[in-house]
């Protein structure tokens, strides 16, 4: 230890201080200046150097050790419930015991405004909230599902959970996986798999809690396609309701799209004179993606869940480290500034 050799712990902390400064993300460094400082130092401290653990991640280097940084310093910091969810990043990458489990996080009080990215384009909200709910194309013969079975309930938590009502539930033999319909007046309508009546599985949790976030905004049908593809279906619905859009890069795929002429005038109307080019358009549909899968967590509260549906099935590192919605979750799931730990996003 530095303050043996320094026979002095001011200089021993202004080494190891030093040396973080040096390398941000020294395990080693961090962990003997955690035992030095007082307890309104440490703060401060660990939040530099969690911050330099991100901006490693967010640079593509992500690796087993930034991931133990993470639960160390939400240990030091005394956040149990997140140096848990840590535990259970690291057990479900193969990095850890399945003996360690972590602790079980409550995510019941957070709220939903946390989702909705600050940042998104005003105006694509409202074109997506008129044109979404028509650009559904699912027609599946359902049986309705009864209040009595499970899956009524669970699907009507839900969607409160969100702000909505619960529309219909239909029951399906030829889905795998749930449907979301924008209804009226704020209700979403349910298609779910036949086997689903008893209740959703950790991934239904995961895949219904997405609706239930999007389909109020009218972007449940917007979920399942890449983002490219989504830009290319928002720059059709304009161009469908003689709206501008930009050129420019990048190129967006083509899309055919059928607006009756209430919504053909009612995305002109919210769109007015904007001129909203390619990378507008895609920006906006990768943050769809971020909200939702935010709203997947929020609602499942079962990160295994969200990053292996976001990561198709193929959970590792490298999967991990190349996903940038798997890297999104992971903020969401484990930064000390996210909403999850009573902090804004």
């Amino acid at each position: 230890m530095l303050e043996t050799a320094f026979d002095n712990r001011g200089a021993a902390i202004d080494a190891y201080s030093r040396a973080l400064e040096a390398e941000p993300t020294d395990a080693v460094a961090v962990t003997s200046l955690v035992e030095l400082l007082d307890e309104v130092d440490k703060g401060p401290a660990l939040a530099t150097y969690e911050r330099a653990i991100w901006e490693r991640i967010d640079a593509g280097d992500l690796d087993g050790p930034l991931l133990e940084g993470l639960r160390k310093a939400a240990t030091w910091r005394g956040d149990t419930e997140r140096a848990g969810a840590a535990r259970t990043v690291q057990i479900a990458l193969g990095l850890a015991s399945p003996a360690d489990e972590g602790a079980t996080v409550n995510l019941g009080k957070v709220s939903v405004a946390a989702l909705w990215d600050p940042d998104a384009n005003a105006v694509l909200q409202q074109v997506v909230l008129r044109a979404g709910p028509g650009l559904s194309k699912d027609r599946l013969r359902t049986k309705k599902a009864a209040a009595s079975d499970p899956i009524y309930g669970e699907l009507e938590r839900l969607a409160e959970r969100f702000g909505a009502r619960l529309g219909s539930v239909g029951l399906s033999d030829d889905l795998a996986l749930v449907i979301a319909r924008t209804g009226r007046d704020a209700e979403i309508d349910w298609l779910v798999p036949r086997s689903a009546q008893s209740g959703l599985d950790r991934a239904g949790r995961f895949v219904a809690g997405r609706l239930a976030w999007a389909a109020p905004h009218g972007a449940a049908g917007l979920l399942d396609d890449s983002p490219q593809k989504v830009a290319g279906t928002l720059a059709a619905v304009l161009r469908a309701a003689r709206c501008e859009v930009g050129r420019g890069e990048p190129a967006l795929p083509a899309a055919d799209v059928k607006l009756r002429r209430a919504v053909r005038k009612a995305v002109h109307e919210a769109a007015g004179d904007a001129n909203l080019g390619p990378s507008s358009l895609l920006a906006f549909a990768q943050s769809l993606q971020r909200s939702a899968d935010r709203a997947g967590l929020l609602a499942s509260g079962d990160i295994v869940a969200g990053i292996t549906t976001v990561l198709n099935g193929a959970v590792s590192l490298d999967a991990l480290r190349a996903s940038g919605r798997g890297l999104d979750l992971l903020r969401f799931w484990l930064g000390s500034e996210s909403a999850l730990w009573g902090s804004d996003v």
